[in-house]
């Protein structure tokens, strides 16, 4: 669930950095590929009953969608105040 939440919101411009085009083609890249290797390992994980890897994965999942919103929605209110 995180990670399609990840998907749809990333990469985020923030005051300090904001992404051109084809940097944001670049992020979204690189985020499709993390996705790939995550998943592969979630799902090892899951076959070989590493369960300390799985509560890992999920809590840096959880943190990353976290602060992906959290900019996501103060991009929304910047945007909508100016």
């Amino acid at each position: 669930m995180c990670w399609i939440l990840i998907l749809v919101v990333s990469p985020v411009d923030t005051p300090n950095k904001v992404f051109s085009k084809s940097a944001k083609k670049t992020a979204r890249k690189k985020n499709y590929i993390i996705f790939f290797f995550n998943s592969i390992f979630t799902i090892l994980s899951l076959l070989l009953h590493w369960n300390k890897g799985l509560i890992f994965i999920d809590l840096s999942l959880i943190i990353c969608a976290t602060g992906l919103y959290t900019g996501y929605i103060s991009n929304i209110r910047r945007h909508h105040e100016s």
